[in-house]
């Protein structure tokens, strides 16, 4: 049995980024398998809210804050360029305090997603687990990863997509170190009690009008300014886009003024508790990912992904490679061609039309998702690092 668990994590907490559900959601499934799972974090400076209200935790676990910085500089933990040099710099530095502070806790496991981080704990011989959400671009930091991967400490390397795992053992990982764990989803967060009806009276939101939602990030890569051209040709349907920076809400509103549209409303950022009311109220859940983009395209692993997949929702989504390592056409969802607003709107038009078509693939995609929850996720990375560490 896993007594204690150190998770270090580099970014602050609460966040509005997916990272930090991806986090505490772990963090609370290994504490359900029965570790002391100790979560060493950066407090946020503009999100004061508890932690484990804010995520809606049902087994808490230890909660230990780092310092923000060594330097009068921020922390770039990626090479960005010689202009950022000083700031990788200190991230590296950071990353060595942080190793030496968090060792005190004696734990038997050490999980991370940062390499950096993972080199350090690596070379203070601490048995450690390393996360990876992307691949490597530049020499410096193929160069980390590279020597975190190799260091005897560090057992196993946990990538979020099969193709990453494949790029991972061409850039020199040992390929016996390497699993593909896909993100993961609550499933009775997400699946819940909760009818079409009662969510869209709880939002405020039309009870006679189909709805189309999509939730997450608003960046181009998501493929979101394909989802407004969309909304375009579907002008019957009202399509929802909860999430977003302010500035990205901008730059997709003057678009929509650009072309009059009439049927799109941007709910903005909503609290992780939420999301599945959103979810739930929908006819129709989008993930129109792009293709223009590898990291889109090949290595990221959506967290809205599976939270549509357990919420019992149909789902229309972009045929790219790290979509369609988890979803089946015609079976769990209704995959369309990416960056095409026309093939989109298409998908969407027919799952709207077609109701029995929306229960089977709804259904297909729920039975799915019982194999990507949280619990399952956290067991089999404790199963695998015990298979590389022995007895523990």
């Amino acid at each position: 049995m896993l007594k204690r668990l150190a998770y270090v994590r580099t970014g602050w907490l609460p966040t509005r980024q997916a990272n930090g559900i991806q986090t505490v959601r772990m963090c609370e499934a290994f504490a359900k398998l029965g570790a002391e799972v100790s979560l060493y974090y950066i407090s946020s400076p503009v999100l004061r809210d508890d932690i484990f209200k804010y995520y809606g935790v049902a087994t808490p676990f230890g909660l230990k804050t780092l310092p923000r910085a060594i330097l009068p500089l921020r922390k770039s933990f990626t090479w960005q360029g010689w202009r950022w040099f000083p700031m990788y710099v200190h991230a590296f530095l950071w990353s060595g305090l942080m190793t030496y502070l968090v060792r005190r806790g004696n734990a038997s496991l050490f999980f991370t997603r940062e390499a950096m981080v993972a080199w350090w704990l690596g070379y203070l011989g601490l048995p450690t687990v390393l996360e990876i959400h992307t691949s490597p671009s530049s020499f410096l930091d193929r160069n980390i990863l590279q020597q975190a991967a190799t260091r005897q400490s560090v057992k196993l390397i946990v990538s979020v997509t099969e193709h990453l795992r494949h790029d991972l053992i061409r850039t020199g990982i040992p390929q016996s170190k390497v699993i593909t764990l896909h993100d993961g989803v609550d499933m009775n967060r997400f699946n819940g009690e909760i009818s079409k009806n009662d969510a869209r009276q709880h939002l405020g939101l039309p009870l006679d009008r189909d709805l189309v939602i999509y939730t997450g990030q608003l960046s181009a890569e998501k493929g979101v300014h394909t989802l407004v051209r969309a909304a375009l040709i579907l002008t019957r349907a009202i399509f929802i886009l909860v999430g977003g920076q302010p500035e990205e809400i901008d730059q997709l509103q003057n678009l929509t003024k650009k072309t009059a549209l009439e049927n799109i409303i941007f709910a903005g950022y909503v609290s992780p508790l939420v999301v599945p009311f959103y979810l739930k109220a929908a006819d129709v859940l989008v993930i129109p990912q792009s293709s223009q983009s590898m990291w889109s395209s090949y290595y990221t692993s959506p967290l809205k992904l599976f939270e549509y997949m357990a919420s019992g929702r149909a789902i229309v989504a972009t045929n790219v490679p790290c979509i369609t390592e988890v979803l089946r056409h015609g079976q769990h969802a209704w995959l369309v061609e990416t960056d095409d607003p026309l093939s989109l709107a298409e998908g969407i038009r027919l799952l709207l039309a077609d109701r029995s078509l929306r229960d089977r693939l709804s259904s297909g995609a729920l039975d799915a998702a019982t194999k990507f929850s949280w619990d399952n996720r956290a067991r089999t990375i404790i199963d695998e690092f015990g298979k590389h560490i022995g007895a523990y």
